[in-house]
This record gives structure tokens, C-alpha cells and sequence, in this order.
């Protein structure tokens, strides 16, 4: 349930601006840049809740390349720089992220895809918490999540898969991990 309906007495204001470019310089590249700018205002009557004037602007660079039919290799980098113009003196952030990734296809079967994202957010002053809109619930440090997750046709209507998750948070003292393993039955 959304608890903006069940509080009252707030207003509301999200303004986003965003331009996307994509375009295949060569045969098997690909490119997408992505510009993002957004404003949220958050104005709450309630003590409990702190009013927010939040300014973003990013970006996202992901390369992507086809080695063969069955290999892609591709990366991202995202920048953000976000401010929160509320407090005094106010709230700032900067976020680097790095995404590689590699796939492997079996020809009609399947793949194999493995993906990593490492992020690294600063903020100043560095003891204020920061509101969930300014860095998407980021915590300030260095993160990490791994991914692997592996897709197999075993026959018409049945399909099996495995994932794996990885994350390291600043905030948690021990690294996550989580195993799914499924296979589906189509009738």
C-alpha cells in the first residue's frame, strides 16, 4: 500500500526530464546514452517527516557488443549528481556506477548471462541520512551485486533455469547471497 494516501496534509511535485539517444555505429555495436534531470518537492504538514527539495542529474552510458552470434559483451556507466536544497547546510551526494556484463547463447536452447554492478556513493555532510529519492535507497560507501543466471530448453514445454545473486552493502556487515533453481512444465 502507498503510504502517501494514508498520511494527509502533504503535497506532492515530480518533475522528469530525460533524453535517450540510441544508434549502431558498426554492425555489431551498440550504443545508448541516456541524460536524466528530475526535481522532486516534497512538502509535508506533519512534524515527523522531513520536507524534501531534491535536484538529480545524471546519466547513462551502455556500450554493447556482439563478438559472434553467441557472444555479447556490454557495459554501463552511470553518473549522478543530486542535491537536497531543504536543509541547512543542504544535502549533497555524487554516485559513480560501473555495470559489465557478459551473455552466452546456445543456439536455441538457452543462455548464460553474468552481470556485475559496483557503486560508489559519496555524500556531504556525511553524517545527515539521505532521503531514498536522492540516490534510489543507495546507502553512502561502496556496493557491489553479482549475477548470474543461466536459462535451458530441455524440451518443448519444459524449461529449467538457475540464478544467483550476490550483494555487498555498506550498511550490512555480511555479503547476501541467494540461490534460485526452477523448472517449468508448458501444457
Amino acid at each position: 500500500m502507498n503510504n502517501r494516501l494514508l498520511e494527509g496534509g502533504q503535497s506532492s511535485l515530480d518533475d522528469l526530464r530525460s533524453l535517450m539517444v540510441l544508434f549502431t555505429p558498426v554492425r555489431r555495436l551498440a550504443v545508448r546514452l541516456e541524460l536524466k534531470q528530475s526535481a522532486t518537492r516534497r512538502t509535508f504538514v506533519s512534524g515527523f517527516r522531513r520536507n524534501r527539495d531534491i535536484l538529480r542529474n545524471g546519466g547513462d552510458l551502455e556500450v554493447s557488443y556482439r563478438v559472434a552470434s553467441a557472444w555479447e559483451f556490454g557495459a554501463e556507466v552511470g553518473l549522478l549528481a543530486a542535491r537536497d536544497r531543504v536543509p541547512s547546510p543542504e544535502t549533497a551526494v555524487r554516485l559513480v556506477q560501473l555495470a559489465p556484463r557478459v551473455t552466452y547463447a546456445f543456439r536455441g536452447r538457452g543462455r548464460l548471462r553474468l552481470e556485475a554492478r559496483l557503486a560508489n556513493l559519496s555524500t556531504r555532510p556525511k553524517a545527515r541520512p539521505i532521503p531514498y529519492e536522492m540516490a534510489n535507497g543507495l546507502e553512502p560507501g561502496f556496493a557491489a551485486e553479482w549475477r548470474a543466471r543461466f536459462e535451458y530448453r530441455l524440451s518443448n514445454g519444459l524449461m529449467a533455469s538457475v540464478s544467483y545473486l550476490g550483494r555487498s552493502d555498506p550498511f550490512r556487515p555480511r555479503t547476501v547471497h541467494r540461490l534460485q533453481a526452477e523448472v517449468r512444465a508448458y501444457f
